[in-house]
Parts: structure tokens; C-alpha cells; sequence
């Protein structure tokens, strides 16, 4: 029976441990910012994943994670307050909500702005000098740069049958032409010097 219980705990374990990231803080009440494709009607030259939420704070504190990120994907995330709110805090988190891994504060156009790139999900803390304060949090995850590498274990392709194995070793030929003609020129020398 421990043992039967033993494993359920390890099976759940991971469930537990994603049931709010960053911390297991119960008074911390992250909301999720579901990243949607992007339609291309409206924006035809964005690719990607978008959101974009109006939010009015009266909290001291918002807690916001985004999640299924990918490494190869470039990562925007901007906060554009309304005009005459105060500054407003912005930190991005990756392991806890107690150390901000980037972090700044609205400028005079009311705007902070970040790029970069990262795995999985990252957490997004916002702290307003004054509330309640009003602002757009938009989060956009690009697409995924797509590299062709070509596989170390196919055939190289020749053009024209053996055309392509002369056209890369003529060096290779004609030194090795030049000496087959030096050693026979040499050999018809000593075979007159003989007779």
C-alpha cells in the first residue's frame, strides 16, 4: 500500500507543481495570457502568436504568466499606459516571482517595451506608482525560424554523371598528369641512355 501511494505522489507531482509557476505562494493569483494565432486578415504581415489585454489596476500588485513559449521564437512583451497614469513597474520573471530576470518602468510616452527569447512560460509582474492604473499588456511570441540542414548521411547529387568529380578534383588531375608525363619522359631517358 506506501508503495501503491508512493507512486500516485510522484504521478502527481508534476501536476502539483504547475498549478501556479513561480511559486506556491497561495496569496499569488497569476492569470494566464492565452497567446492566439494571429489572423492574417487583420494583420496581414504579423506571424505568430498575439495577446493583448486592457487591464485597470487596483491591486498593488498583477501577477501574469504566458506559457508554451518556444526558444526559437522571438518574444515582445509591452505595456502602454493611458495618458497621465503614473509610471508603471514591469518586471519579467523566469524561476521565481522574488528575482526579476528583466525590468523597467514606463517612460514619458507612457510605454516599456522588451525583446527576447526564452523556453516554456515566463511570468510578467506589474506594480503602478499610483492606482488605479490603466494600461494595454500585449504579448507576441513570432513564429518559428524554420532552418533547412542538410542530412549528413544522403548522397551528395552529381549533375551529369562523373562530370561533377572532374570539375572539383582538376587540380588534383592535371598535377597528377604532370608527373605521370615527367616519370615517362624520365623512364624513355634512361632506357636511350642504356642502349
Amino acid at each position: 500500500m506506501k508503495m501503491k501511494l508512493m507512486i500516485l505522489f510522484y504521478a502527481l507531482l508534476p501536476v502539483l507543481a504547475m498549478a501556479q509557476p513561480f511559486s506556491l505562494d497561495k496569496l499569488i493569483k497569476p492569470v494566464e495570457l492565452k497567446l492566439q494565432k494571429i489572423n492574417p486578415a487583420k494583420l496581414p504581415n504579423a506571424k505568430g502568436n498575439i495577446n493583448a489585454t486592457n487591464v485597470k489596476q487596483t491591486r498593488d500588485t498583477l501577477y501574469y504568466f504566458v506559457k508554451g513559449v518556444s526558444i526559437y521564437s522571438p518574444v515582445y512583451v509591452s505595456l502602454t499606459a493611458k495618458e497621465g497614469t503614473a509610471p508603471v513597474k514591469v518586471s519579467l520573471h523566469k524561476m521565481t516571482w522574488k528575482k526579476a530576470d528583466r525590468e523597467g518602468r514606463t517612460n514619458g510616452n507612457q510605454q516599456w517595451s522588451e525583446k527576447f527569447k526564452t523556453e516554456n512560460d515566463f511570468g510578467i509582474m506589474v506594480v503602478p506608482q499610483e492606482k488605479p492604473a490603466e494600461y494595454t499588456l500585449v504579448v507576441w511570441a513570432g513564429n518559428e525560424a524554420k532552418l533547412d540542414m542538410p542530412s549528413v548521411f544522403s548522397k551528395e547529387k552529381t549533375t551529369n554523371g562523373g562530370g561533377n568529380f572532374f570539375r572539383k578534383n582538376l587540380l588534383y588531375i592535371i598535377i597528377i598528369g604532370i608527373l605521370g608525363l615527367a616519370i615517362v619522359i624520365l623512364f624513355m631517358k634512361l632506357k636511350n641512355r642504356k642502349k
